[in-house]
């Protein structure tokens, strides 16, 4: 029985090839819908664990002629079952790329919501997934990960690669199996960054942003000193970490996307901005809207807004700024769009927003922090506004030649096939894996 805020939840730790059925009721802890008991097959045992979470796999997926297969265990902030942030679309094309490779299981920190559940079952990649987050609770200190990991942690398969999702998560090495299995070499700790957070972190004392994750150059070389291999998603921050702990220990592997063209309408009406409600992508807006959007409103166009950023403008009184909100299939939002843009002007990383612009086939107009690591494709495959007059600028001279959209979108179009396949990016991390 679940009384309140002392509800105890299942935990199932199971063998790994069984499917687990759980059905949810409508109990809740606070505003968060919480499950009874897991209905699962009589065949399979359970445990209870006070305050962990649950275990299963998505339906109809059961693993096959994987018994020789080496096993991940990733550990992960992100709500990779749903679109509206760049990190949820790296964490989920990550993990579909390493369920292919490997048994997969992952540890969810973090809130999760009764449609949470169905879409994680719905998932494309055969994979296991333990949430050890606490209902209503979106920023836990990490000793708390820490707990709710060990608590588990005796139960679990043994793995041969651990796999941290972004490195604000490295404090939970603290707790993970340093030492040599009988017959076996030490488990292996991969890192995928995301950002450079100590660049990001100098980006945001500039602007006077306060960092949630802040690092320092030294503080974050000596966390990556720890990993075995440390995957960079862009190739200006791999070459800052090669110098700092060699290249045999870096992997670029970009962001990879398959090509969706659209259509190029003989007259741009609309232009569009997908991003989630990260303060970057709101204070950028908020300077594009009152430094570049009045030359554009005097011709007639719309900004379309889609995804959670959407929610932060939604009492705008201008009838040309449409906040669109949270699109559950992300390519539809391109196919009512014309010219894409991202004017973020802080942040680090690769701005997944941006090559996924570029991967719909649409002509991009964005700043120089909007198209970090991707410099090199200034006047081809996209267009880098350096001043928000130039920005109007570039974006006016769009509208009015349908040409030049053409020729960007073709040129995004060659670069996203040529460069962001799977193939392509993901071949150094399947060496690595294999080796």
């Amino acid at each position: 029985m679940i009384k309140g805020n002392n509800a105890s939840i299942v935990v199932a730790i199971l063998r790994w090839h069984y499917v687990v059925h759980a059905p949810f009721l409508d109990l809740k802890i606070g505003d968060y819908p919480v499950c009874n008991e897991l209905q699962i097959q009589p065949v399979l045992s359970f445990q209870r664990a006070a305050g962990v979470g649950y275990y299963f796999l998505p339906p109809n997926q059961v693993f096959k002629s994987k018994a020789l297969m080496k096993r991940i265990v990733v550990i992960t902030r992100a709500k990779f079952w749903l679109q509206g942030a760049g990190f949820w679309a790296r964490s989920r094309e990550m993990l579909k790329f390493l369920s292919r490779q490997a048994r997969v299981m992952v540890i969810y920190m973090g809130p999760l919501r009764r449609r949470d559940i169905s879409l994680v079952r719905q998932f494309e990649g055969p994979i296991k997934f333990i949430w050890i987050g606490q209902p209503g609770k979106d920023e836990v200190p990490e000793i708390y990960w820490k707990a709710q990991f060990e608590k588990i942690s005796g139960r679990l398969p043994e793995a041969e690669t651990y796999f941290i999702d972004q490195i604000s998560n490295s404090f939970m090495l603290d707790v993970l199996p340093y030492e040599t299995w009988e017959g076996q070499a030490r488990p292996r700790f991969i890192v995928d960054m995301h950002d450079l957070v100590s660049a990001r972190t100098i980006k945001h004392q500039r602007y006077k942003i306060q960092e949630q994750f802040p690092l320092s150059t030294d503080e974050e070389r000596q966390i990556l000193d720890r990993y075995d291999a440390v995957i960079c998603i862009q190739q200006n921050e791999f070459n800052q970490v090669v110098q700092w702990i060699g290249e045999s220990k870096c992997l670029l592997v970009p962001h990879p996307l398959e090509p969706r063209p659209q259509l190029i309408r003989e007259k741009a009406r609309n232009i569009g901005f997908v991003a989630s409600r990260w303060h970057a992508n709101v204070n950028g807006l908020n300077r594009f809207i009152k430094k570049v959007w009045p030359r554009l409103a005097e011709r007639g166009v719309y900004l379309h807004l889609y995804g959670f950023i959407a929610e932060r403008f939604k009492e705008t009184s201008d009838p040309q700024i449409v906040p669109n909100g949270y699109c559950w299939d992300l390519h539809r939002c391109y196919e009512h769009m014309d010219i894409m843009i991202n004017p973020v002007f802080y942040g680090a990383g690769l701005k997944i927003k941006s090559v996924e612009a570029m991967a719909h086939g649409l002509p991009l107009v964005t700043t120089e922090e909007g198209a970090s690591g991707l410099e090199h494709l200034d006047g081809s495959a996209l267009l880098i506004a350096r001043s928000d007059q130039q920005f109007a600028n570039l974006l006016i001279e769009l509208i009015d030649d349908k040409a030049r959209r053409e020729r960007l979108a073709q040129q995004a179009i060659n670069y996203v096939t040529d460069h962001l396949s799977e193939q392509h990016c993901f071949t150094p991390l399947e060496k690595f894996l294999n080796t």
